[in-house]
């Protein structure tokens, strides 16, 4: 879950509450938060920080899954 520190749609506080109700279930989650962000994250300057963190947790998520599966066969 990505949280701006400037957002006032969907403050902190309520990224951070959903984020303690899923990792209490199976789902594979995350959480981290852009300083002097706002709700428009990825149409502000510096977008590409954000999409760059997406990616590499993405993938990072890909690799451990596929490790998991290889100690498992």
């Amino acid at each position: 879950m990505i949280a701006e520190e400037k957002n006032h749609i969907s403050p902190l506080s309520v990224v951070k509450a959903n984020f303690a109700l899923y990792r209490k279930s199976k789902a594979i989650t995350d959480y981290n938060d852009f300083p002097e962000r706002t709700h428009y994250i990825l149409g502000q300057e510096g977008w590409q920080e954000v999409a760059d963190y997406a990616l590499d947790w993405a993938i990072r998520q890909l690799a451990e899954e596929s490790s998991n599966a290889e100690m498992s066969a």
